[in-house]
């Protein structure tokens, strides 16, 4: 399988040397320019392995190339275990110590490393990562009989159908949903049912996502709510990296996804005209599951 990489790249020569070194089938390259672009793709796919270029010549100071510091900031605040390698200029003097607060695998100056360095460089810098995830326990709760033939590409074990995101002012909507689903054998995480007063409810969370094959984010007229403070980036990202599915879900009331939400315009979306929209439950569950009902 092809590794996966995002560079961040600006310079339209580095562009073309970067897609000759790191060419198919070994590798799969995507290009951004941007930190908007490095977010949007992040949240959108799974890479192996960010490389980021920093413009930095003659001394090594950061202000030099804000774009590189607000990238390798971000991916250590957000994607922290994520190898990452900087392709820059000699600035002279000792080199790496200076992005280890980044979290950076390896540093490659640009006057002295061809193919095979940083061949080698990707490998050092993904192989402990990969040995990591196959050394992980594997789920092995069997799911419930209602949902045991699941065609989606989400955890294949796990013991729920779907996992609800949503406000909890749109609770009575929701579980009306819910419970429609449940009477089709569709299972349902849903936080009023597995998170116990006191707990913490953002470490529940990130409990429960490997534990469902879908996830659910509802968007009503009132928002997200709390799951602004919980990162929703955060949240899509964990689930593109488990495999899976994320499904927009829009409530009565809303005819489009908002704005500040327009990276799940990426995700197709189930609309609903009432909670108990019959076509809209057919997708959720198609979403859900992985195989359309019977019409």
């Amino acid at each position: 399988m092809a590794t996966r990489i995002l560079a961040v790249e600006d310079q339209s020569n580095w562009q073309k040397i970067l897609k000759t070194l790191l060419s198919p089938p070994k590798y799969e390259l995507q290009i951004v320019q941007t930190r908007e672009e490095v977010e949007f793709q992040m949240h959108r796919s799974a890479f192996d392995l960010v490389i980021v270029n920093m413009n930095l010549m003659g001394e090594l100071e950061f202000q030099n190339d804000q774009l590189g510091v607000e990238v390798l900031e971000f991916l250590q605040r957000e994607f922290s275990a994520l190898p990452r390698i900087v392709i820059t200029g000699d600035p002279g003097g000792p080199i790496f110590s200076r992005f280890a607060p980044f979290g950076v695998s390896d540093v490659l100056i640009k006057s002295k490393f061809d193919r095979a360095h940083l061949a080698q460089a990707i490998e050092n810098a993904i192989t402990p990562r990969r040995a990591t995830l196959l050394q992980e326990p594997k789920t092995t709760i069997s799911p419930p009989a209602s949902s045991a033939e699941s065609g989606n590409s989400g955890q294949t074990n796990a013991p729920y159908d779907v996992f609800f995101a949503y406000n909890a002012e749109e609770r009575r909507q929701v579980e009306i949903i819910a419970d429609a689903l449940k009477q089709r054998g569709i299972s349902v995480w849903l936080d009023t049912e597995q998170i116990a007063p006191g707990s913490w409810v953002k470490e529940v969370i990130q409990t429960a996502i490997p534990r469902a094959k879908s996830a659910a984010i509802f968007i009503g007229n009132a928002g997200l709510g709390r799951w602004e403070a919980l990162e929703l980036h955060t949240f899509i990202s964990q689930c593109i990296n488990a495999r899976i599915p994320v499904i927009p879900v829009l409530l009565p009331g809303v005819k489009a996804i908002p704005e500040p939400l327009l990276f799940l315009k990426e995700f197709h979306a189930v609309s609903f005209s009432t909670p108990l929209d019959a076509e809209a439950l057919n997708n959720l569950q198609w979403g859900a599951t992985g195989k359309r009902p019977a019409e």
